[in-house]
């Protein structure tokens, strides 16, 4: 299984050269819009850059374990911010631990292959993401997405060439 995660991440379950099965999260594009155009935007707003790791990975855990849940999960990133207070940046940490997690329950549903998971990413989404598996014990190889967009062309064209070289 394969996680490359972004403004519309994509899950590949591929066995023995053949992909099984494809899906498309729109995590990224959801914390946009949930963050800029909801009542939570006041919950976000100001936010620094300030990083609440211990928000973040309760979050993955009750979205990953009660998917059925998630309006719910999002808003009570409202009320309890004004019913017990709390930094913006909590409530962004908050939020993205709520969709990723949804994303892991839903990309994880069935059987998780004993060798884990490779997750294609770079910079905060890497860290997140690899944050978020090990919150749910998901054991995880990274690639660097440079790295893996690199490898891939490199052997796209090789196998255009080897093509080519038969006729």
């Amino acid at each position: 299984v394969v996680c490359m995660p972004g403004t519309h991440s994509k899950w590949v379950r591929a066995n023995g050269g053949t992909v099984e099965r494809f899906a498309t999260f729109m995590t990224g594009e959801l914390f946009d819009v949930v963050s800029r155009e909801t009542i939570l935007s006041h919950a976000v707003a100001g936010a620094d850059e300030a990083e609440d790791i211990d928000a973040f990975k309760s979050a993955v855990m009750a979205a990953f374990e009660t998917p059925s849940f998630a309006a719910n999960l999002l808003f009570q990133v409202r009320s309890g911010q004004i019913l017990y207070g709390g930094k913006p940046s909590s409530a962004r940490e908050k939020i993205s631990g709520t969709l990723i997690g949804l994303e892991l329950a839903a990309g994880l549903a069935g059987a998780v292959p004993r060798t884990g998971i490779t997750l294609v990413a770079s910079g905060r989404l890497q860290m997140l993401y690899q944050l978020a598996f090990d919150t749910v014990s998901v054991p995880v190889r990274s690639i660097g997405a440079e790295d893996a967009v690199r490898r891939g062309l490199a052997m796209a064209a090789k196998s255009i060439w080897s093509e080519g070289s038969d006729e």
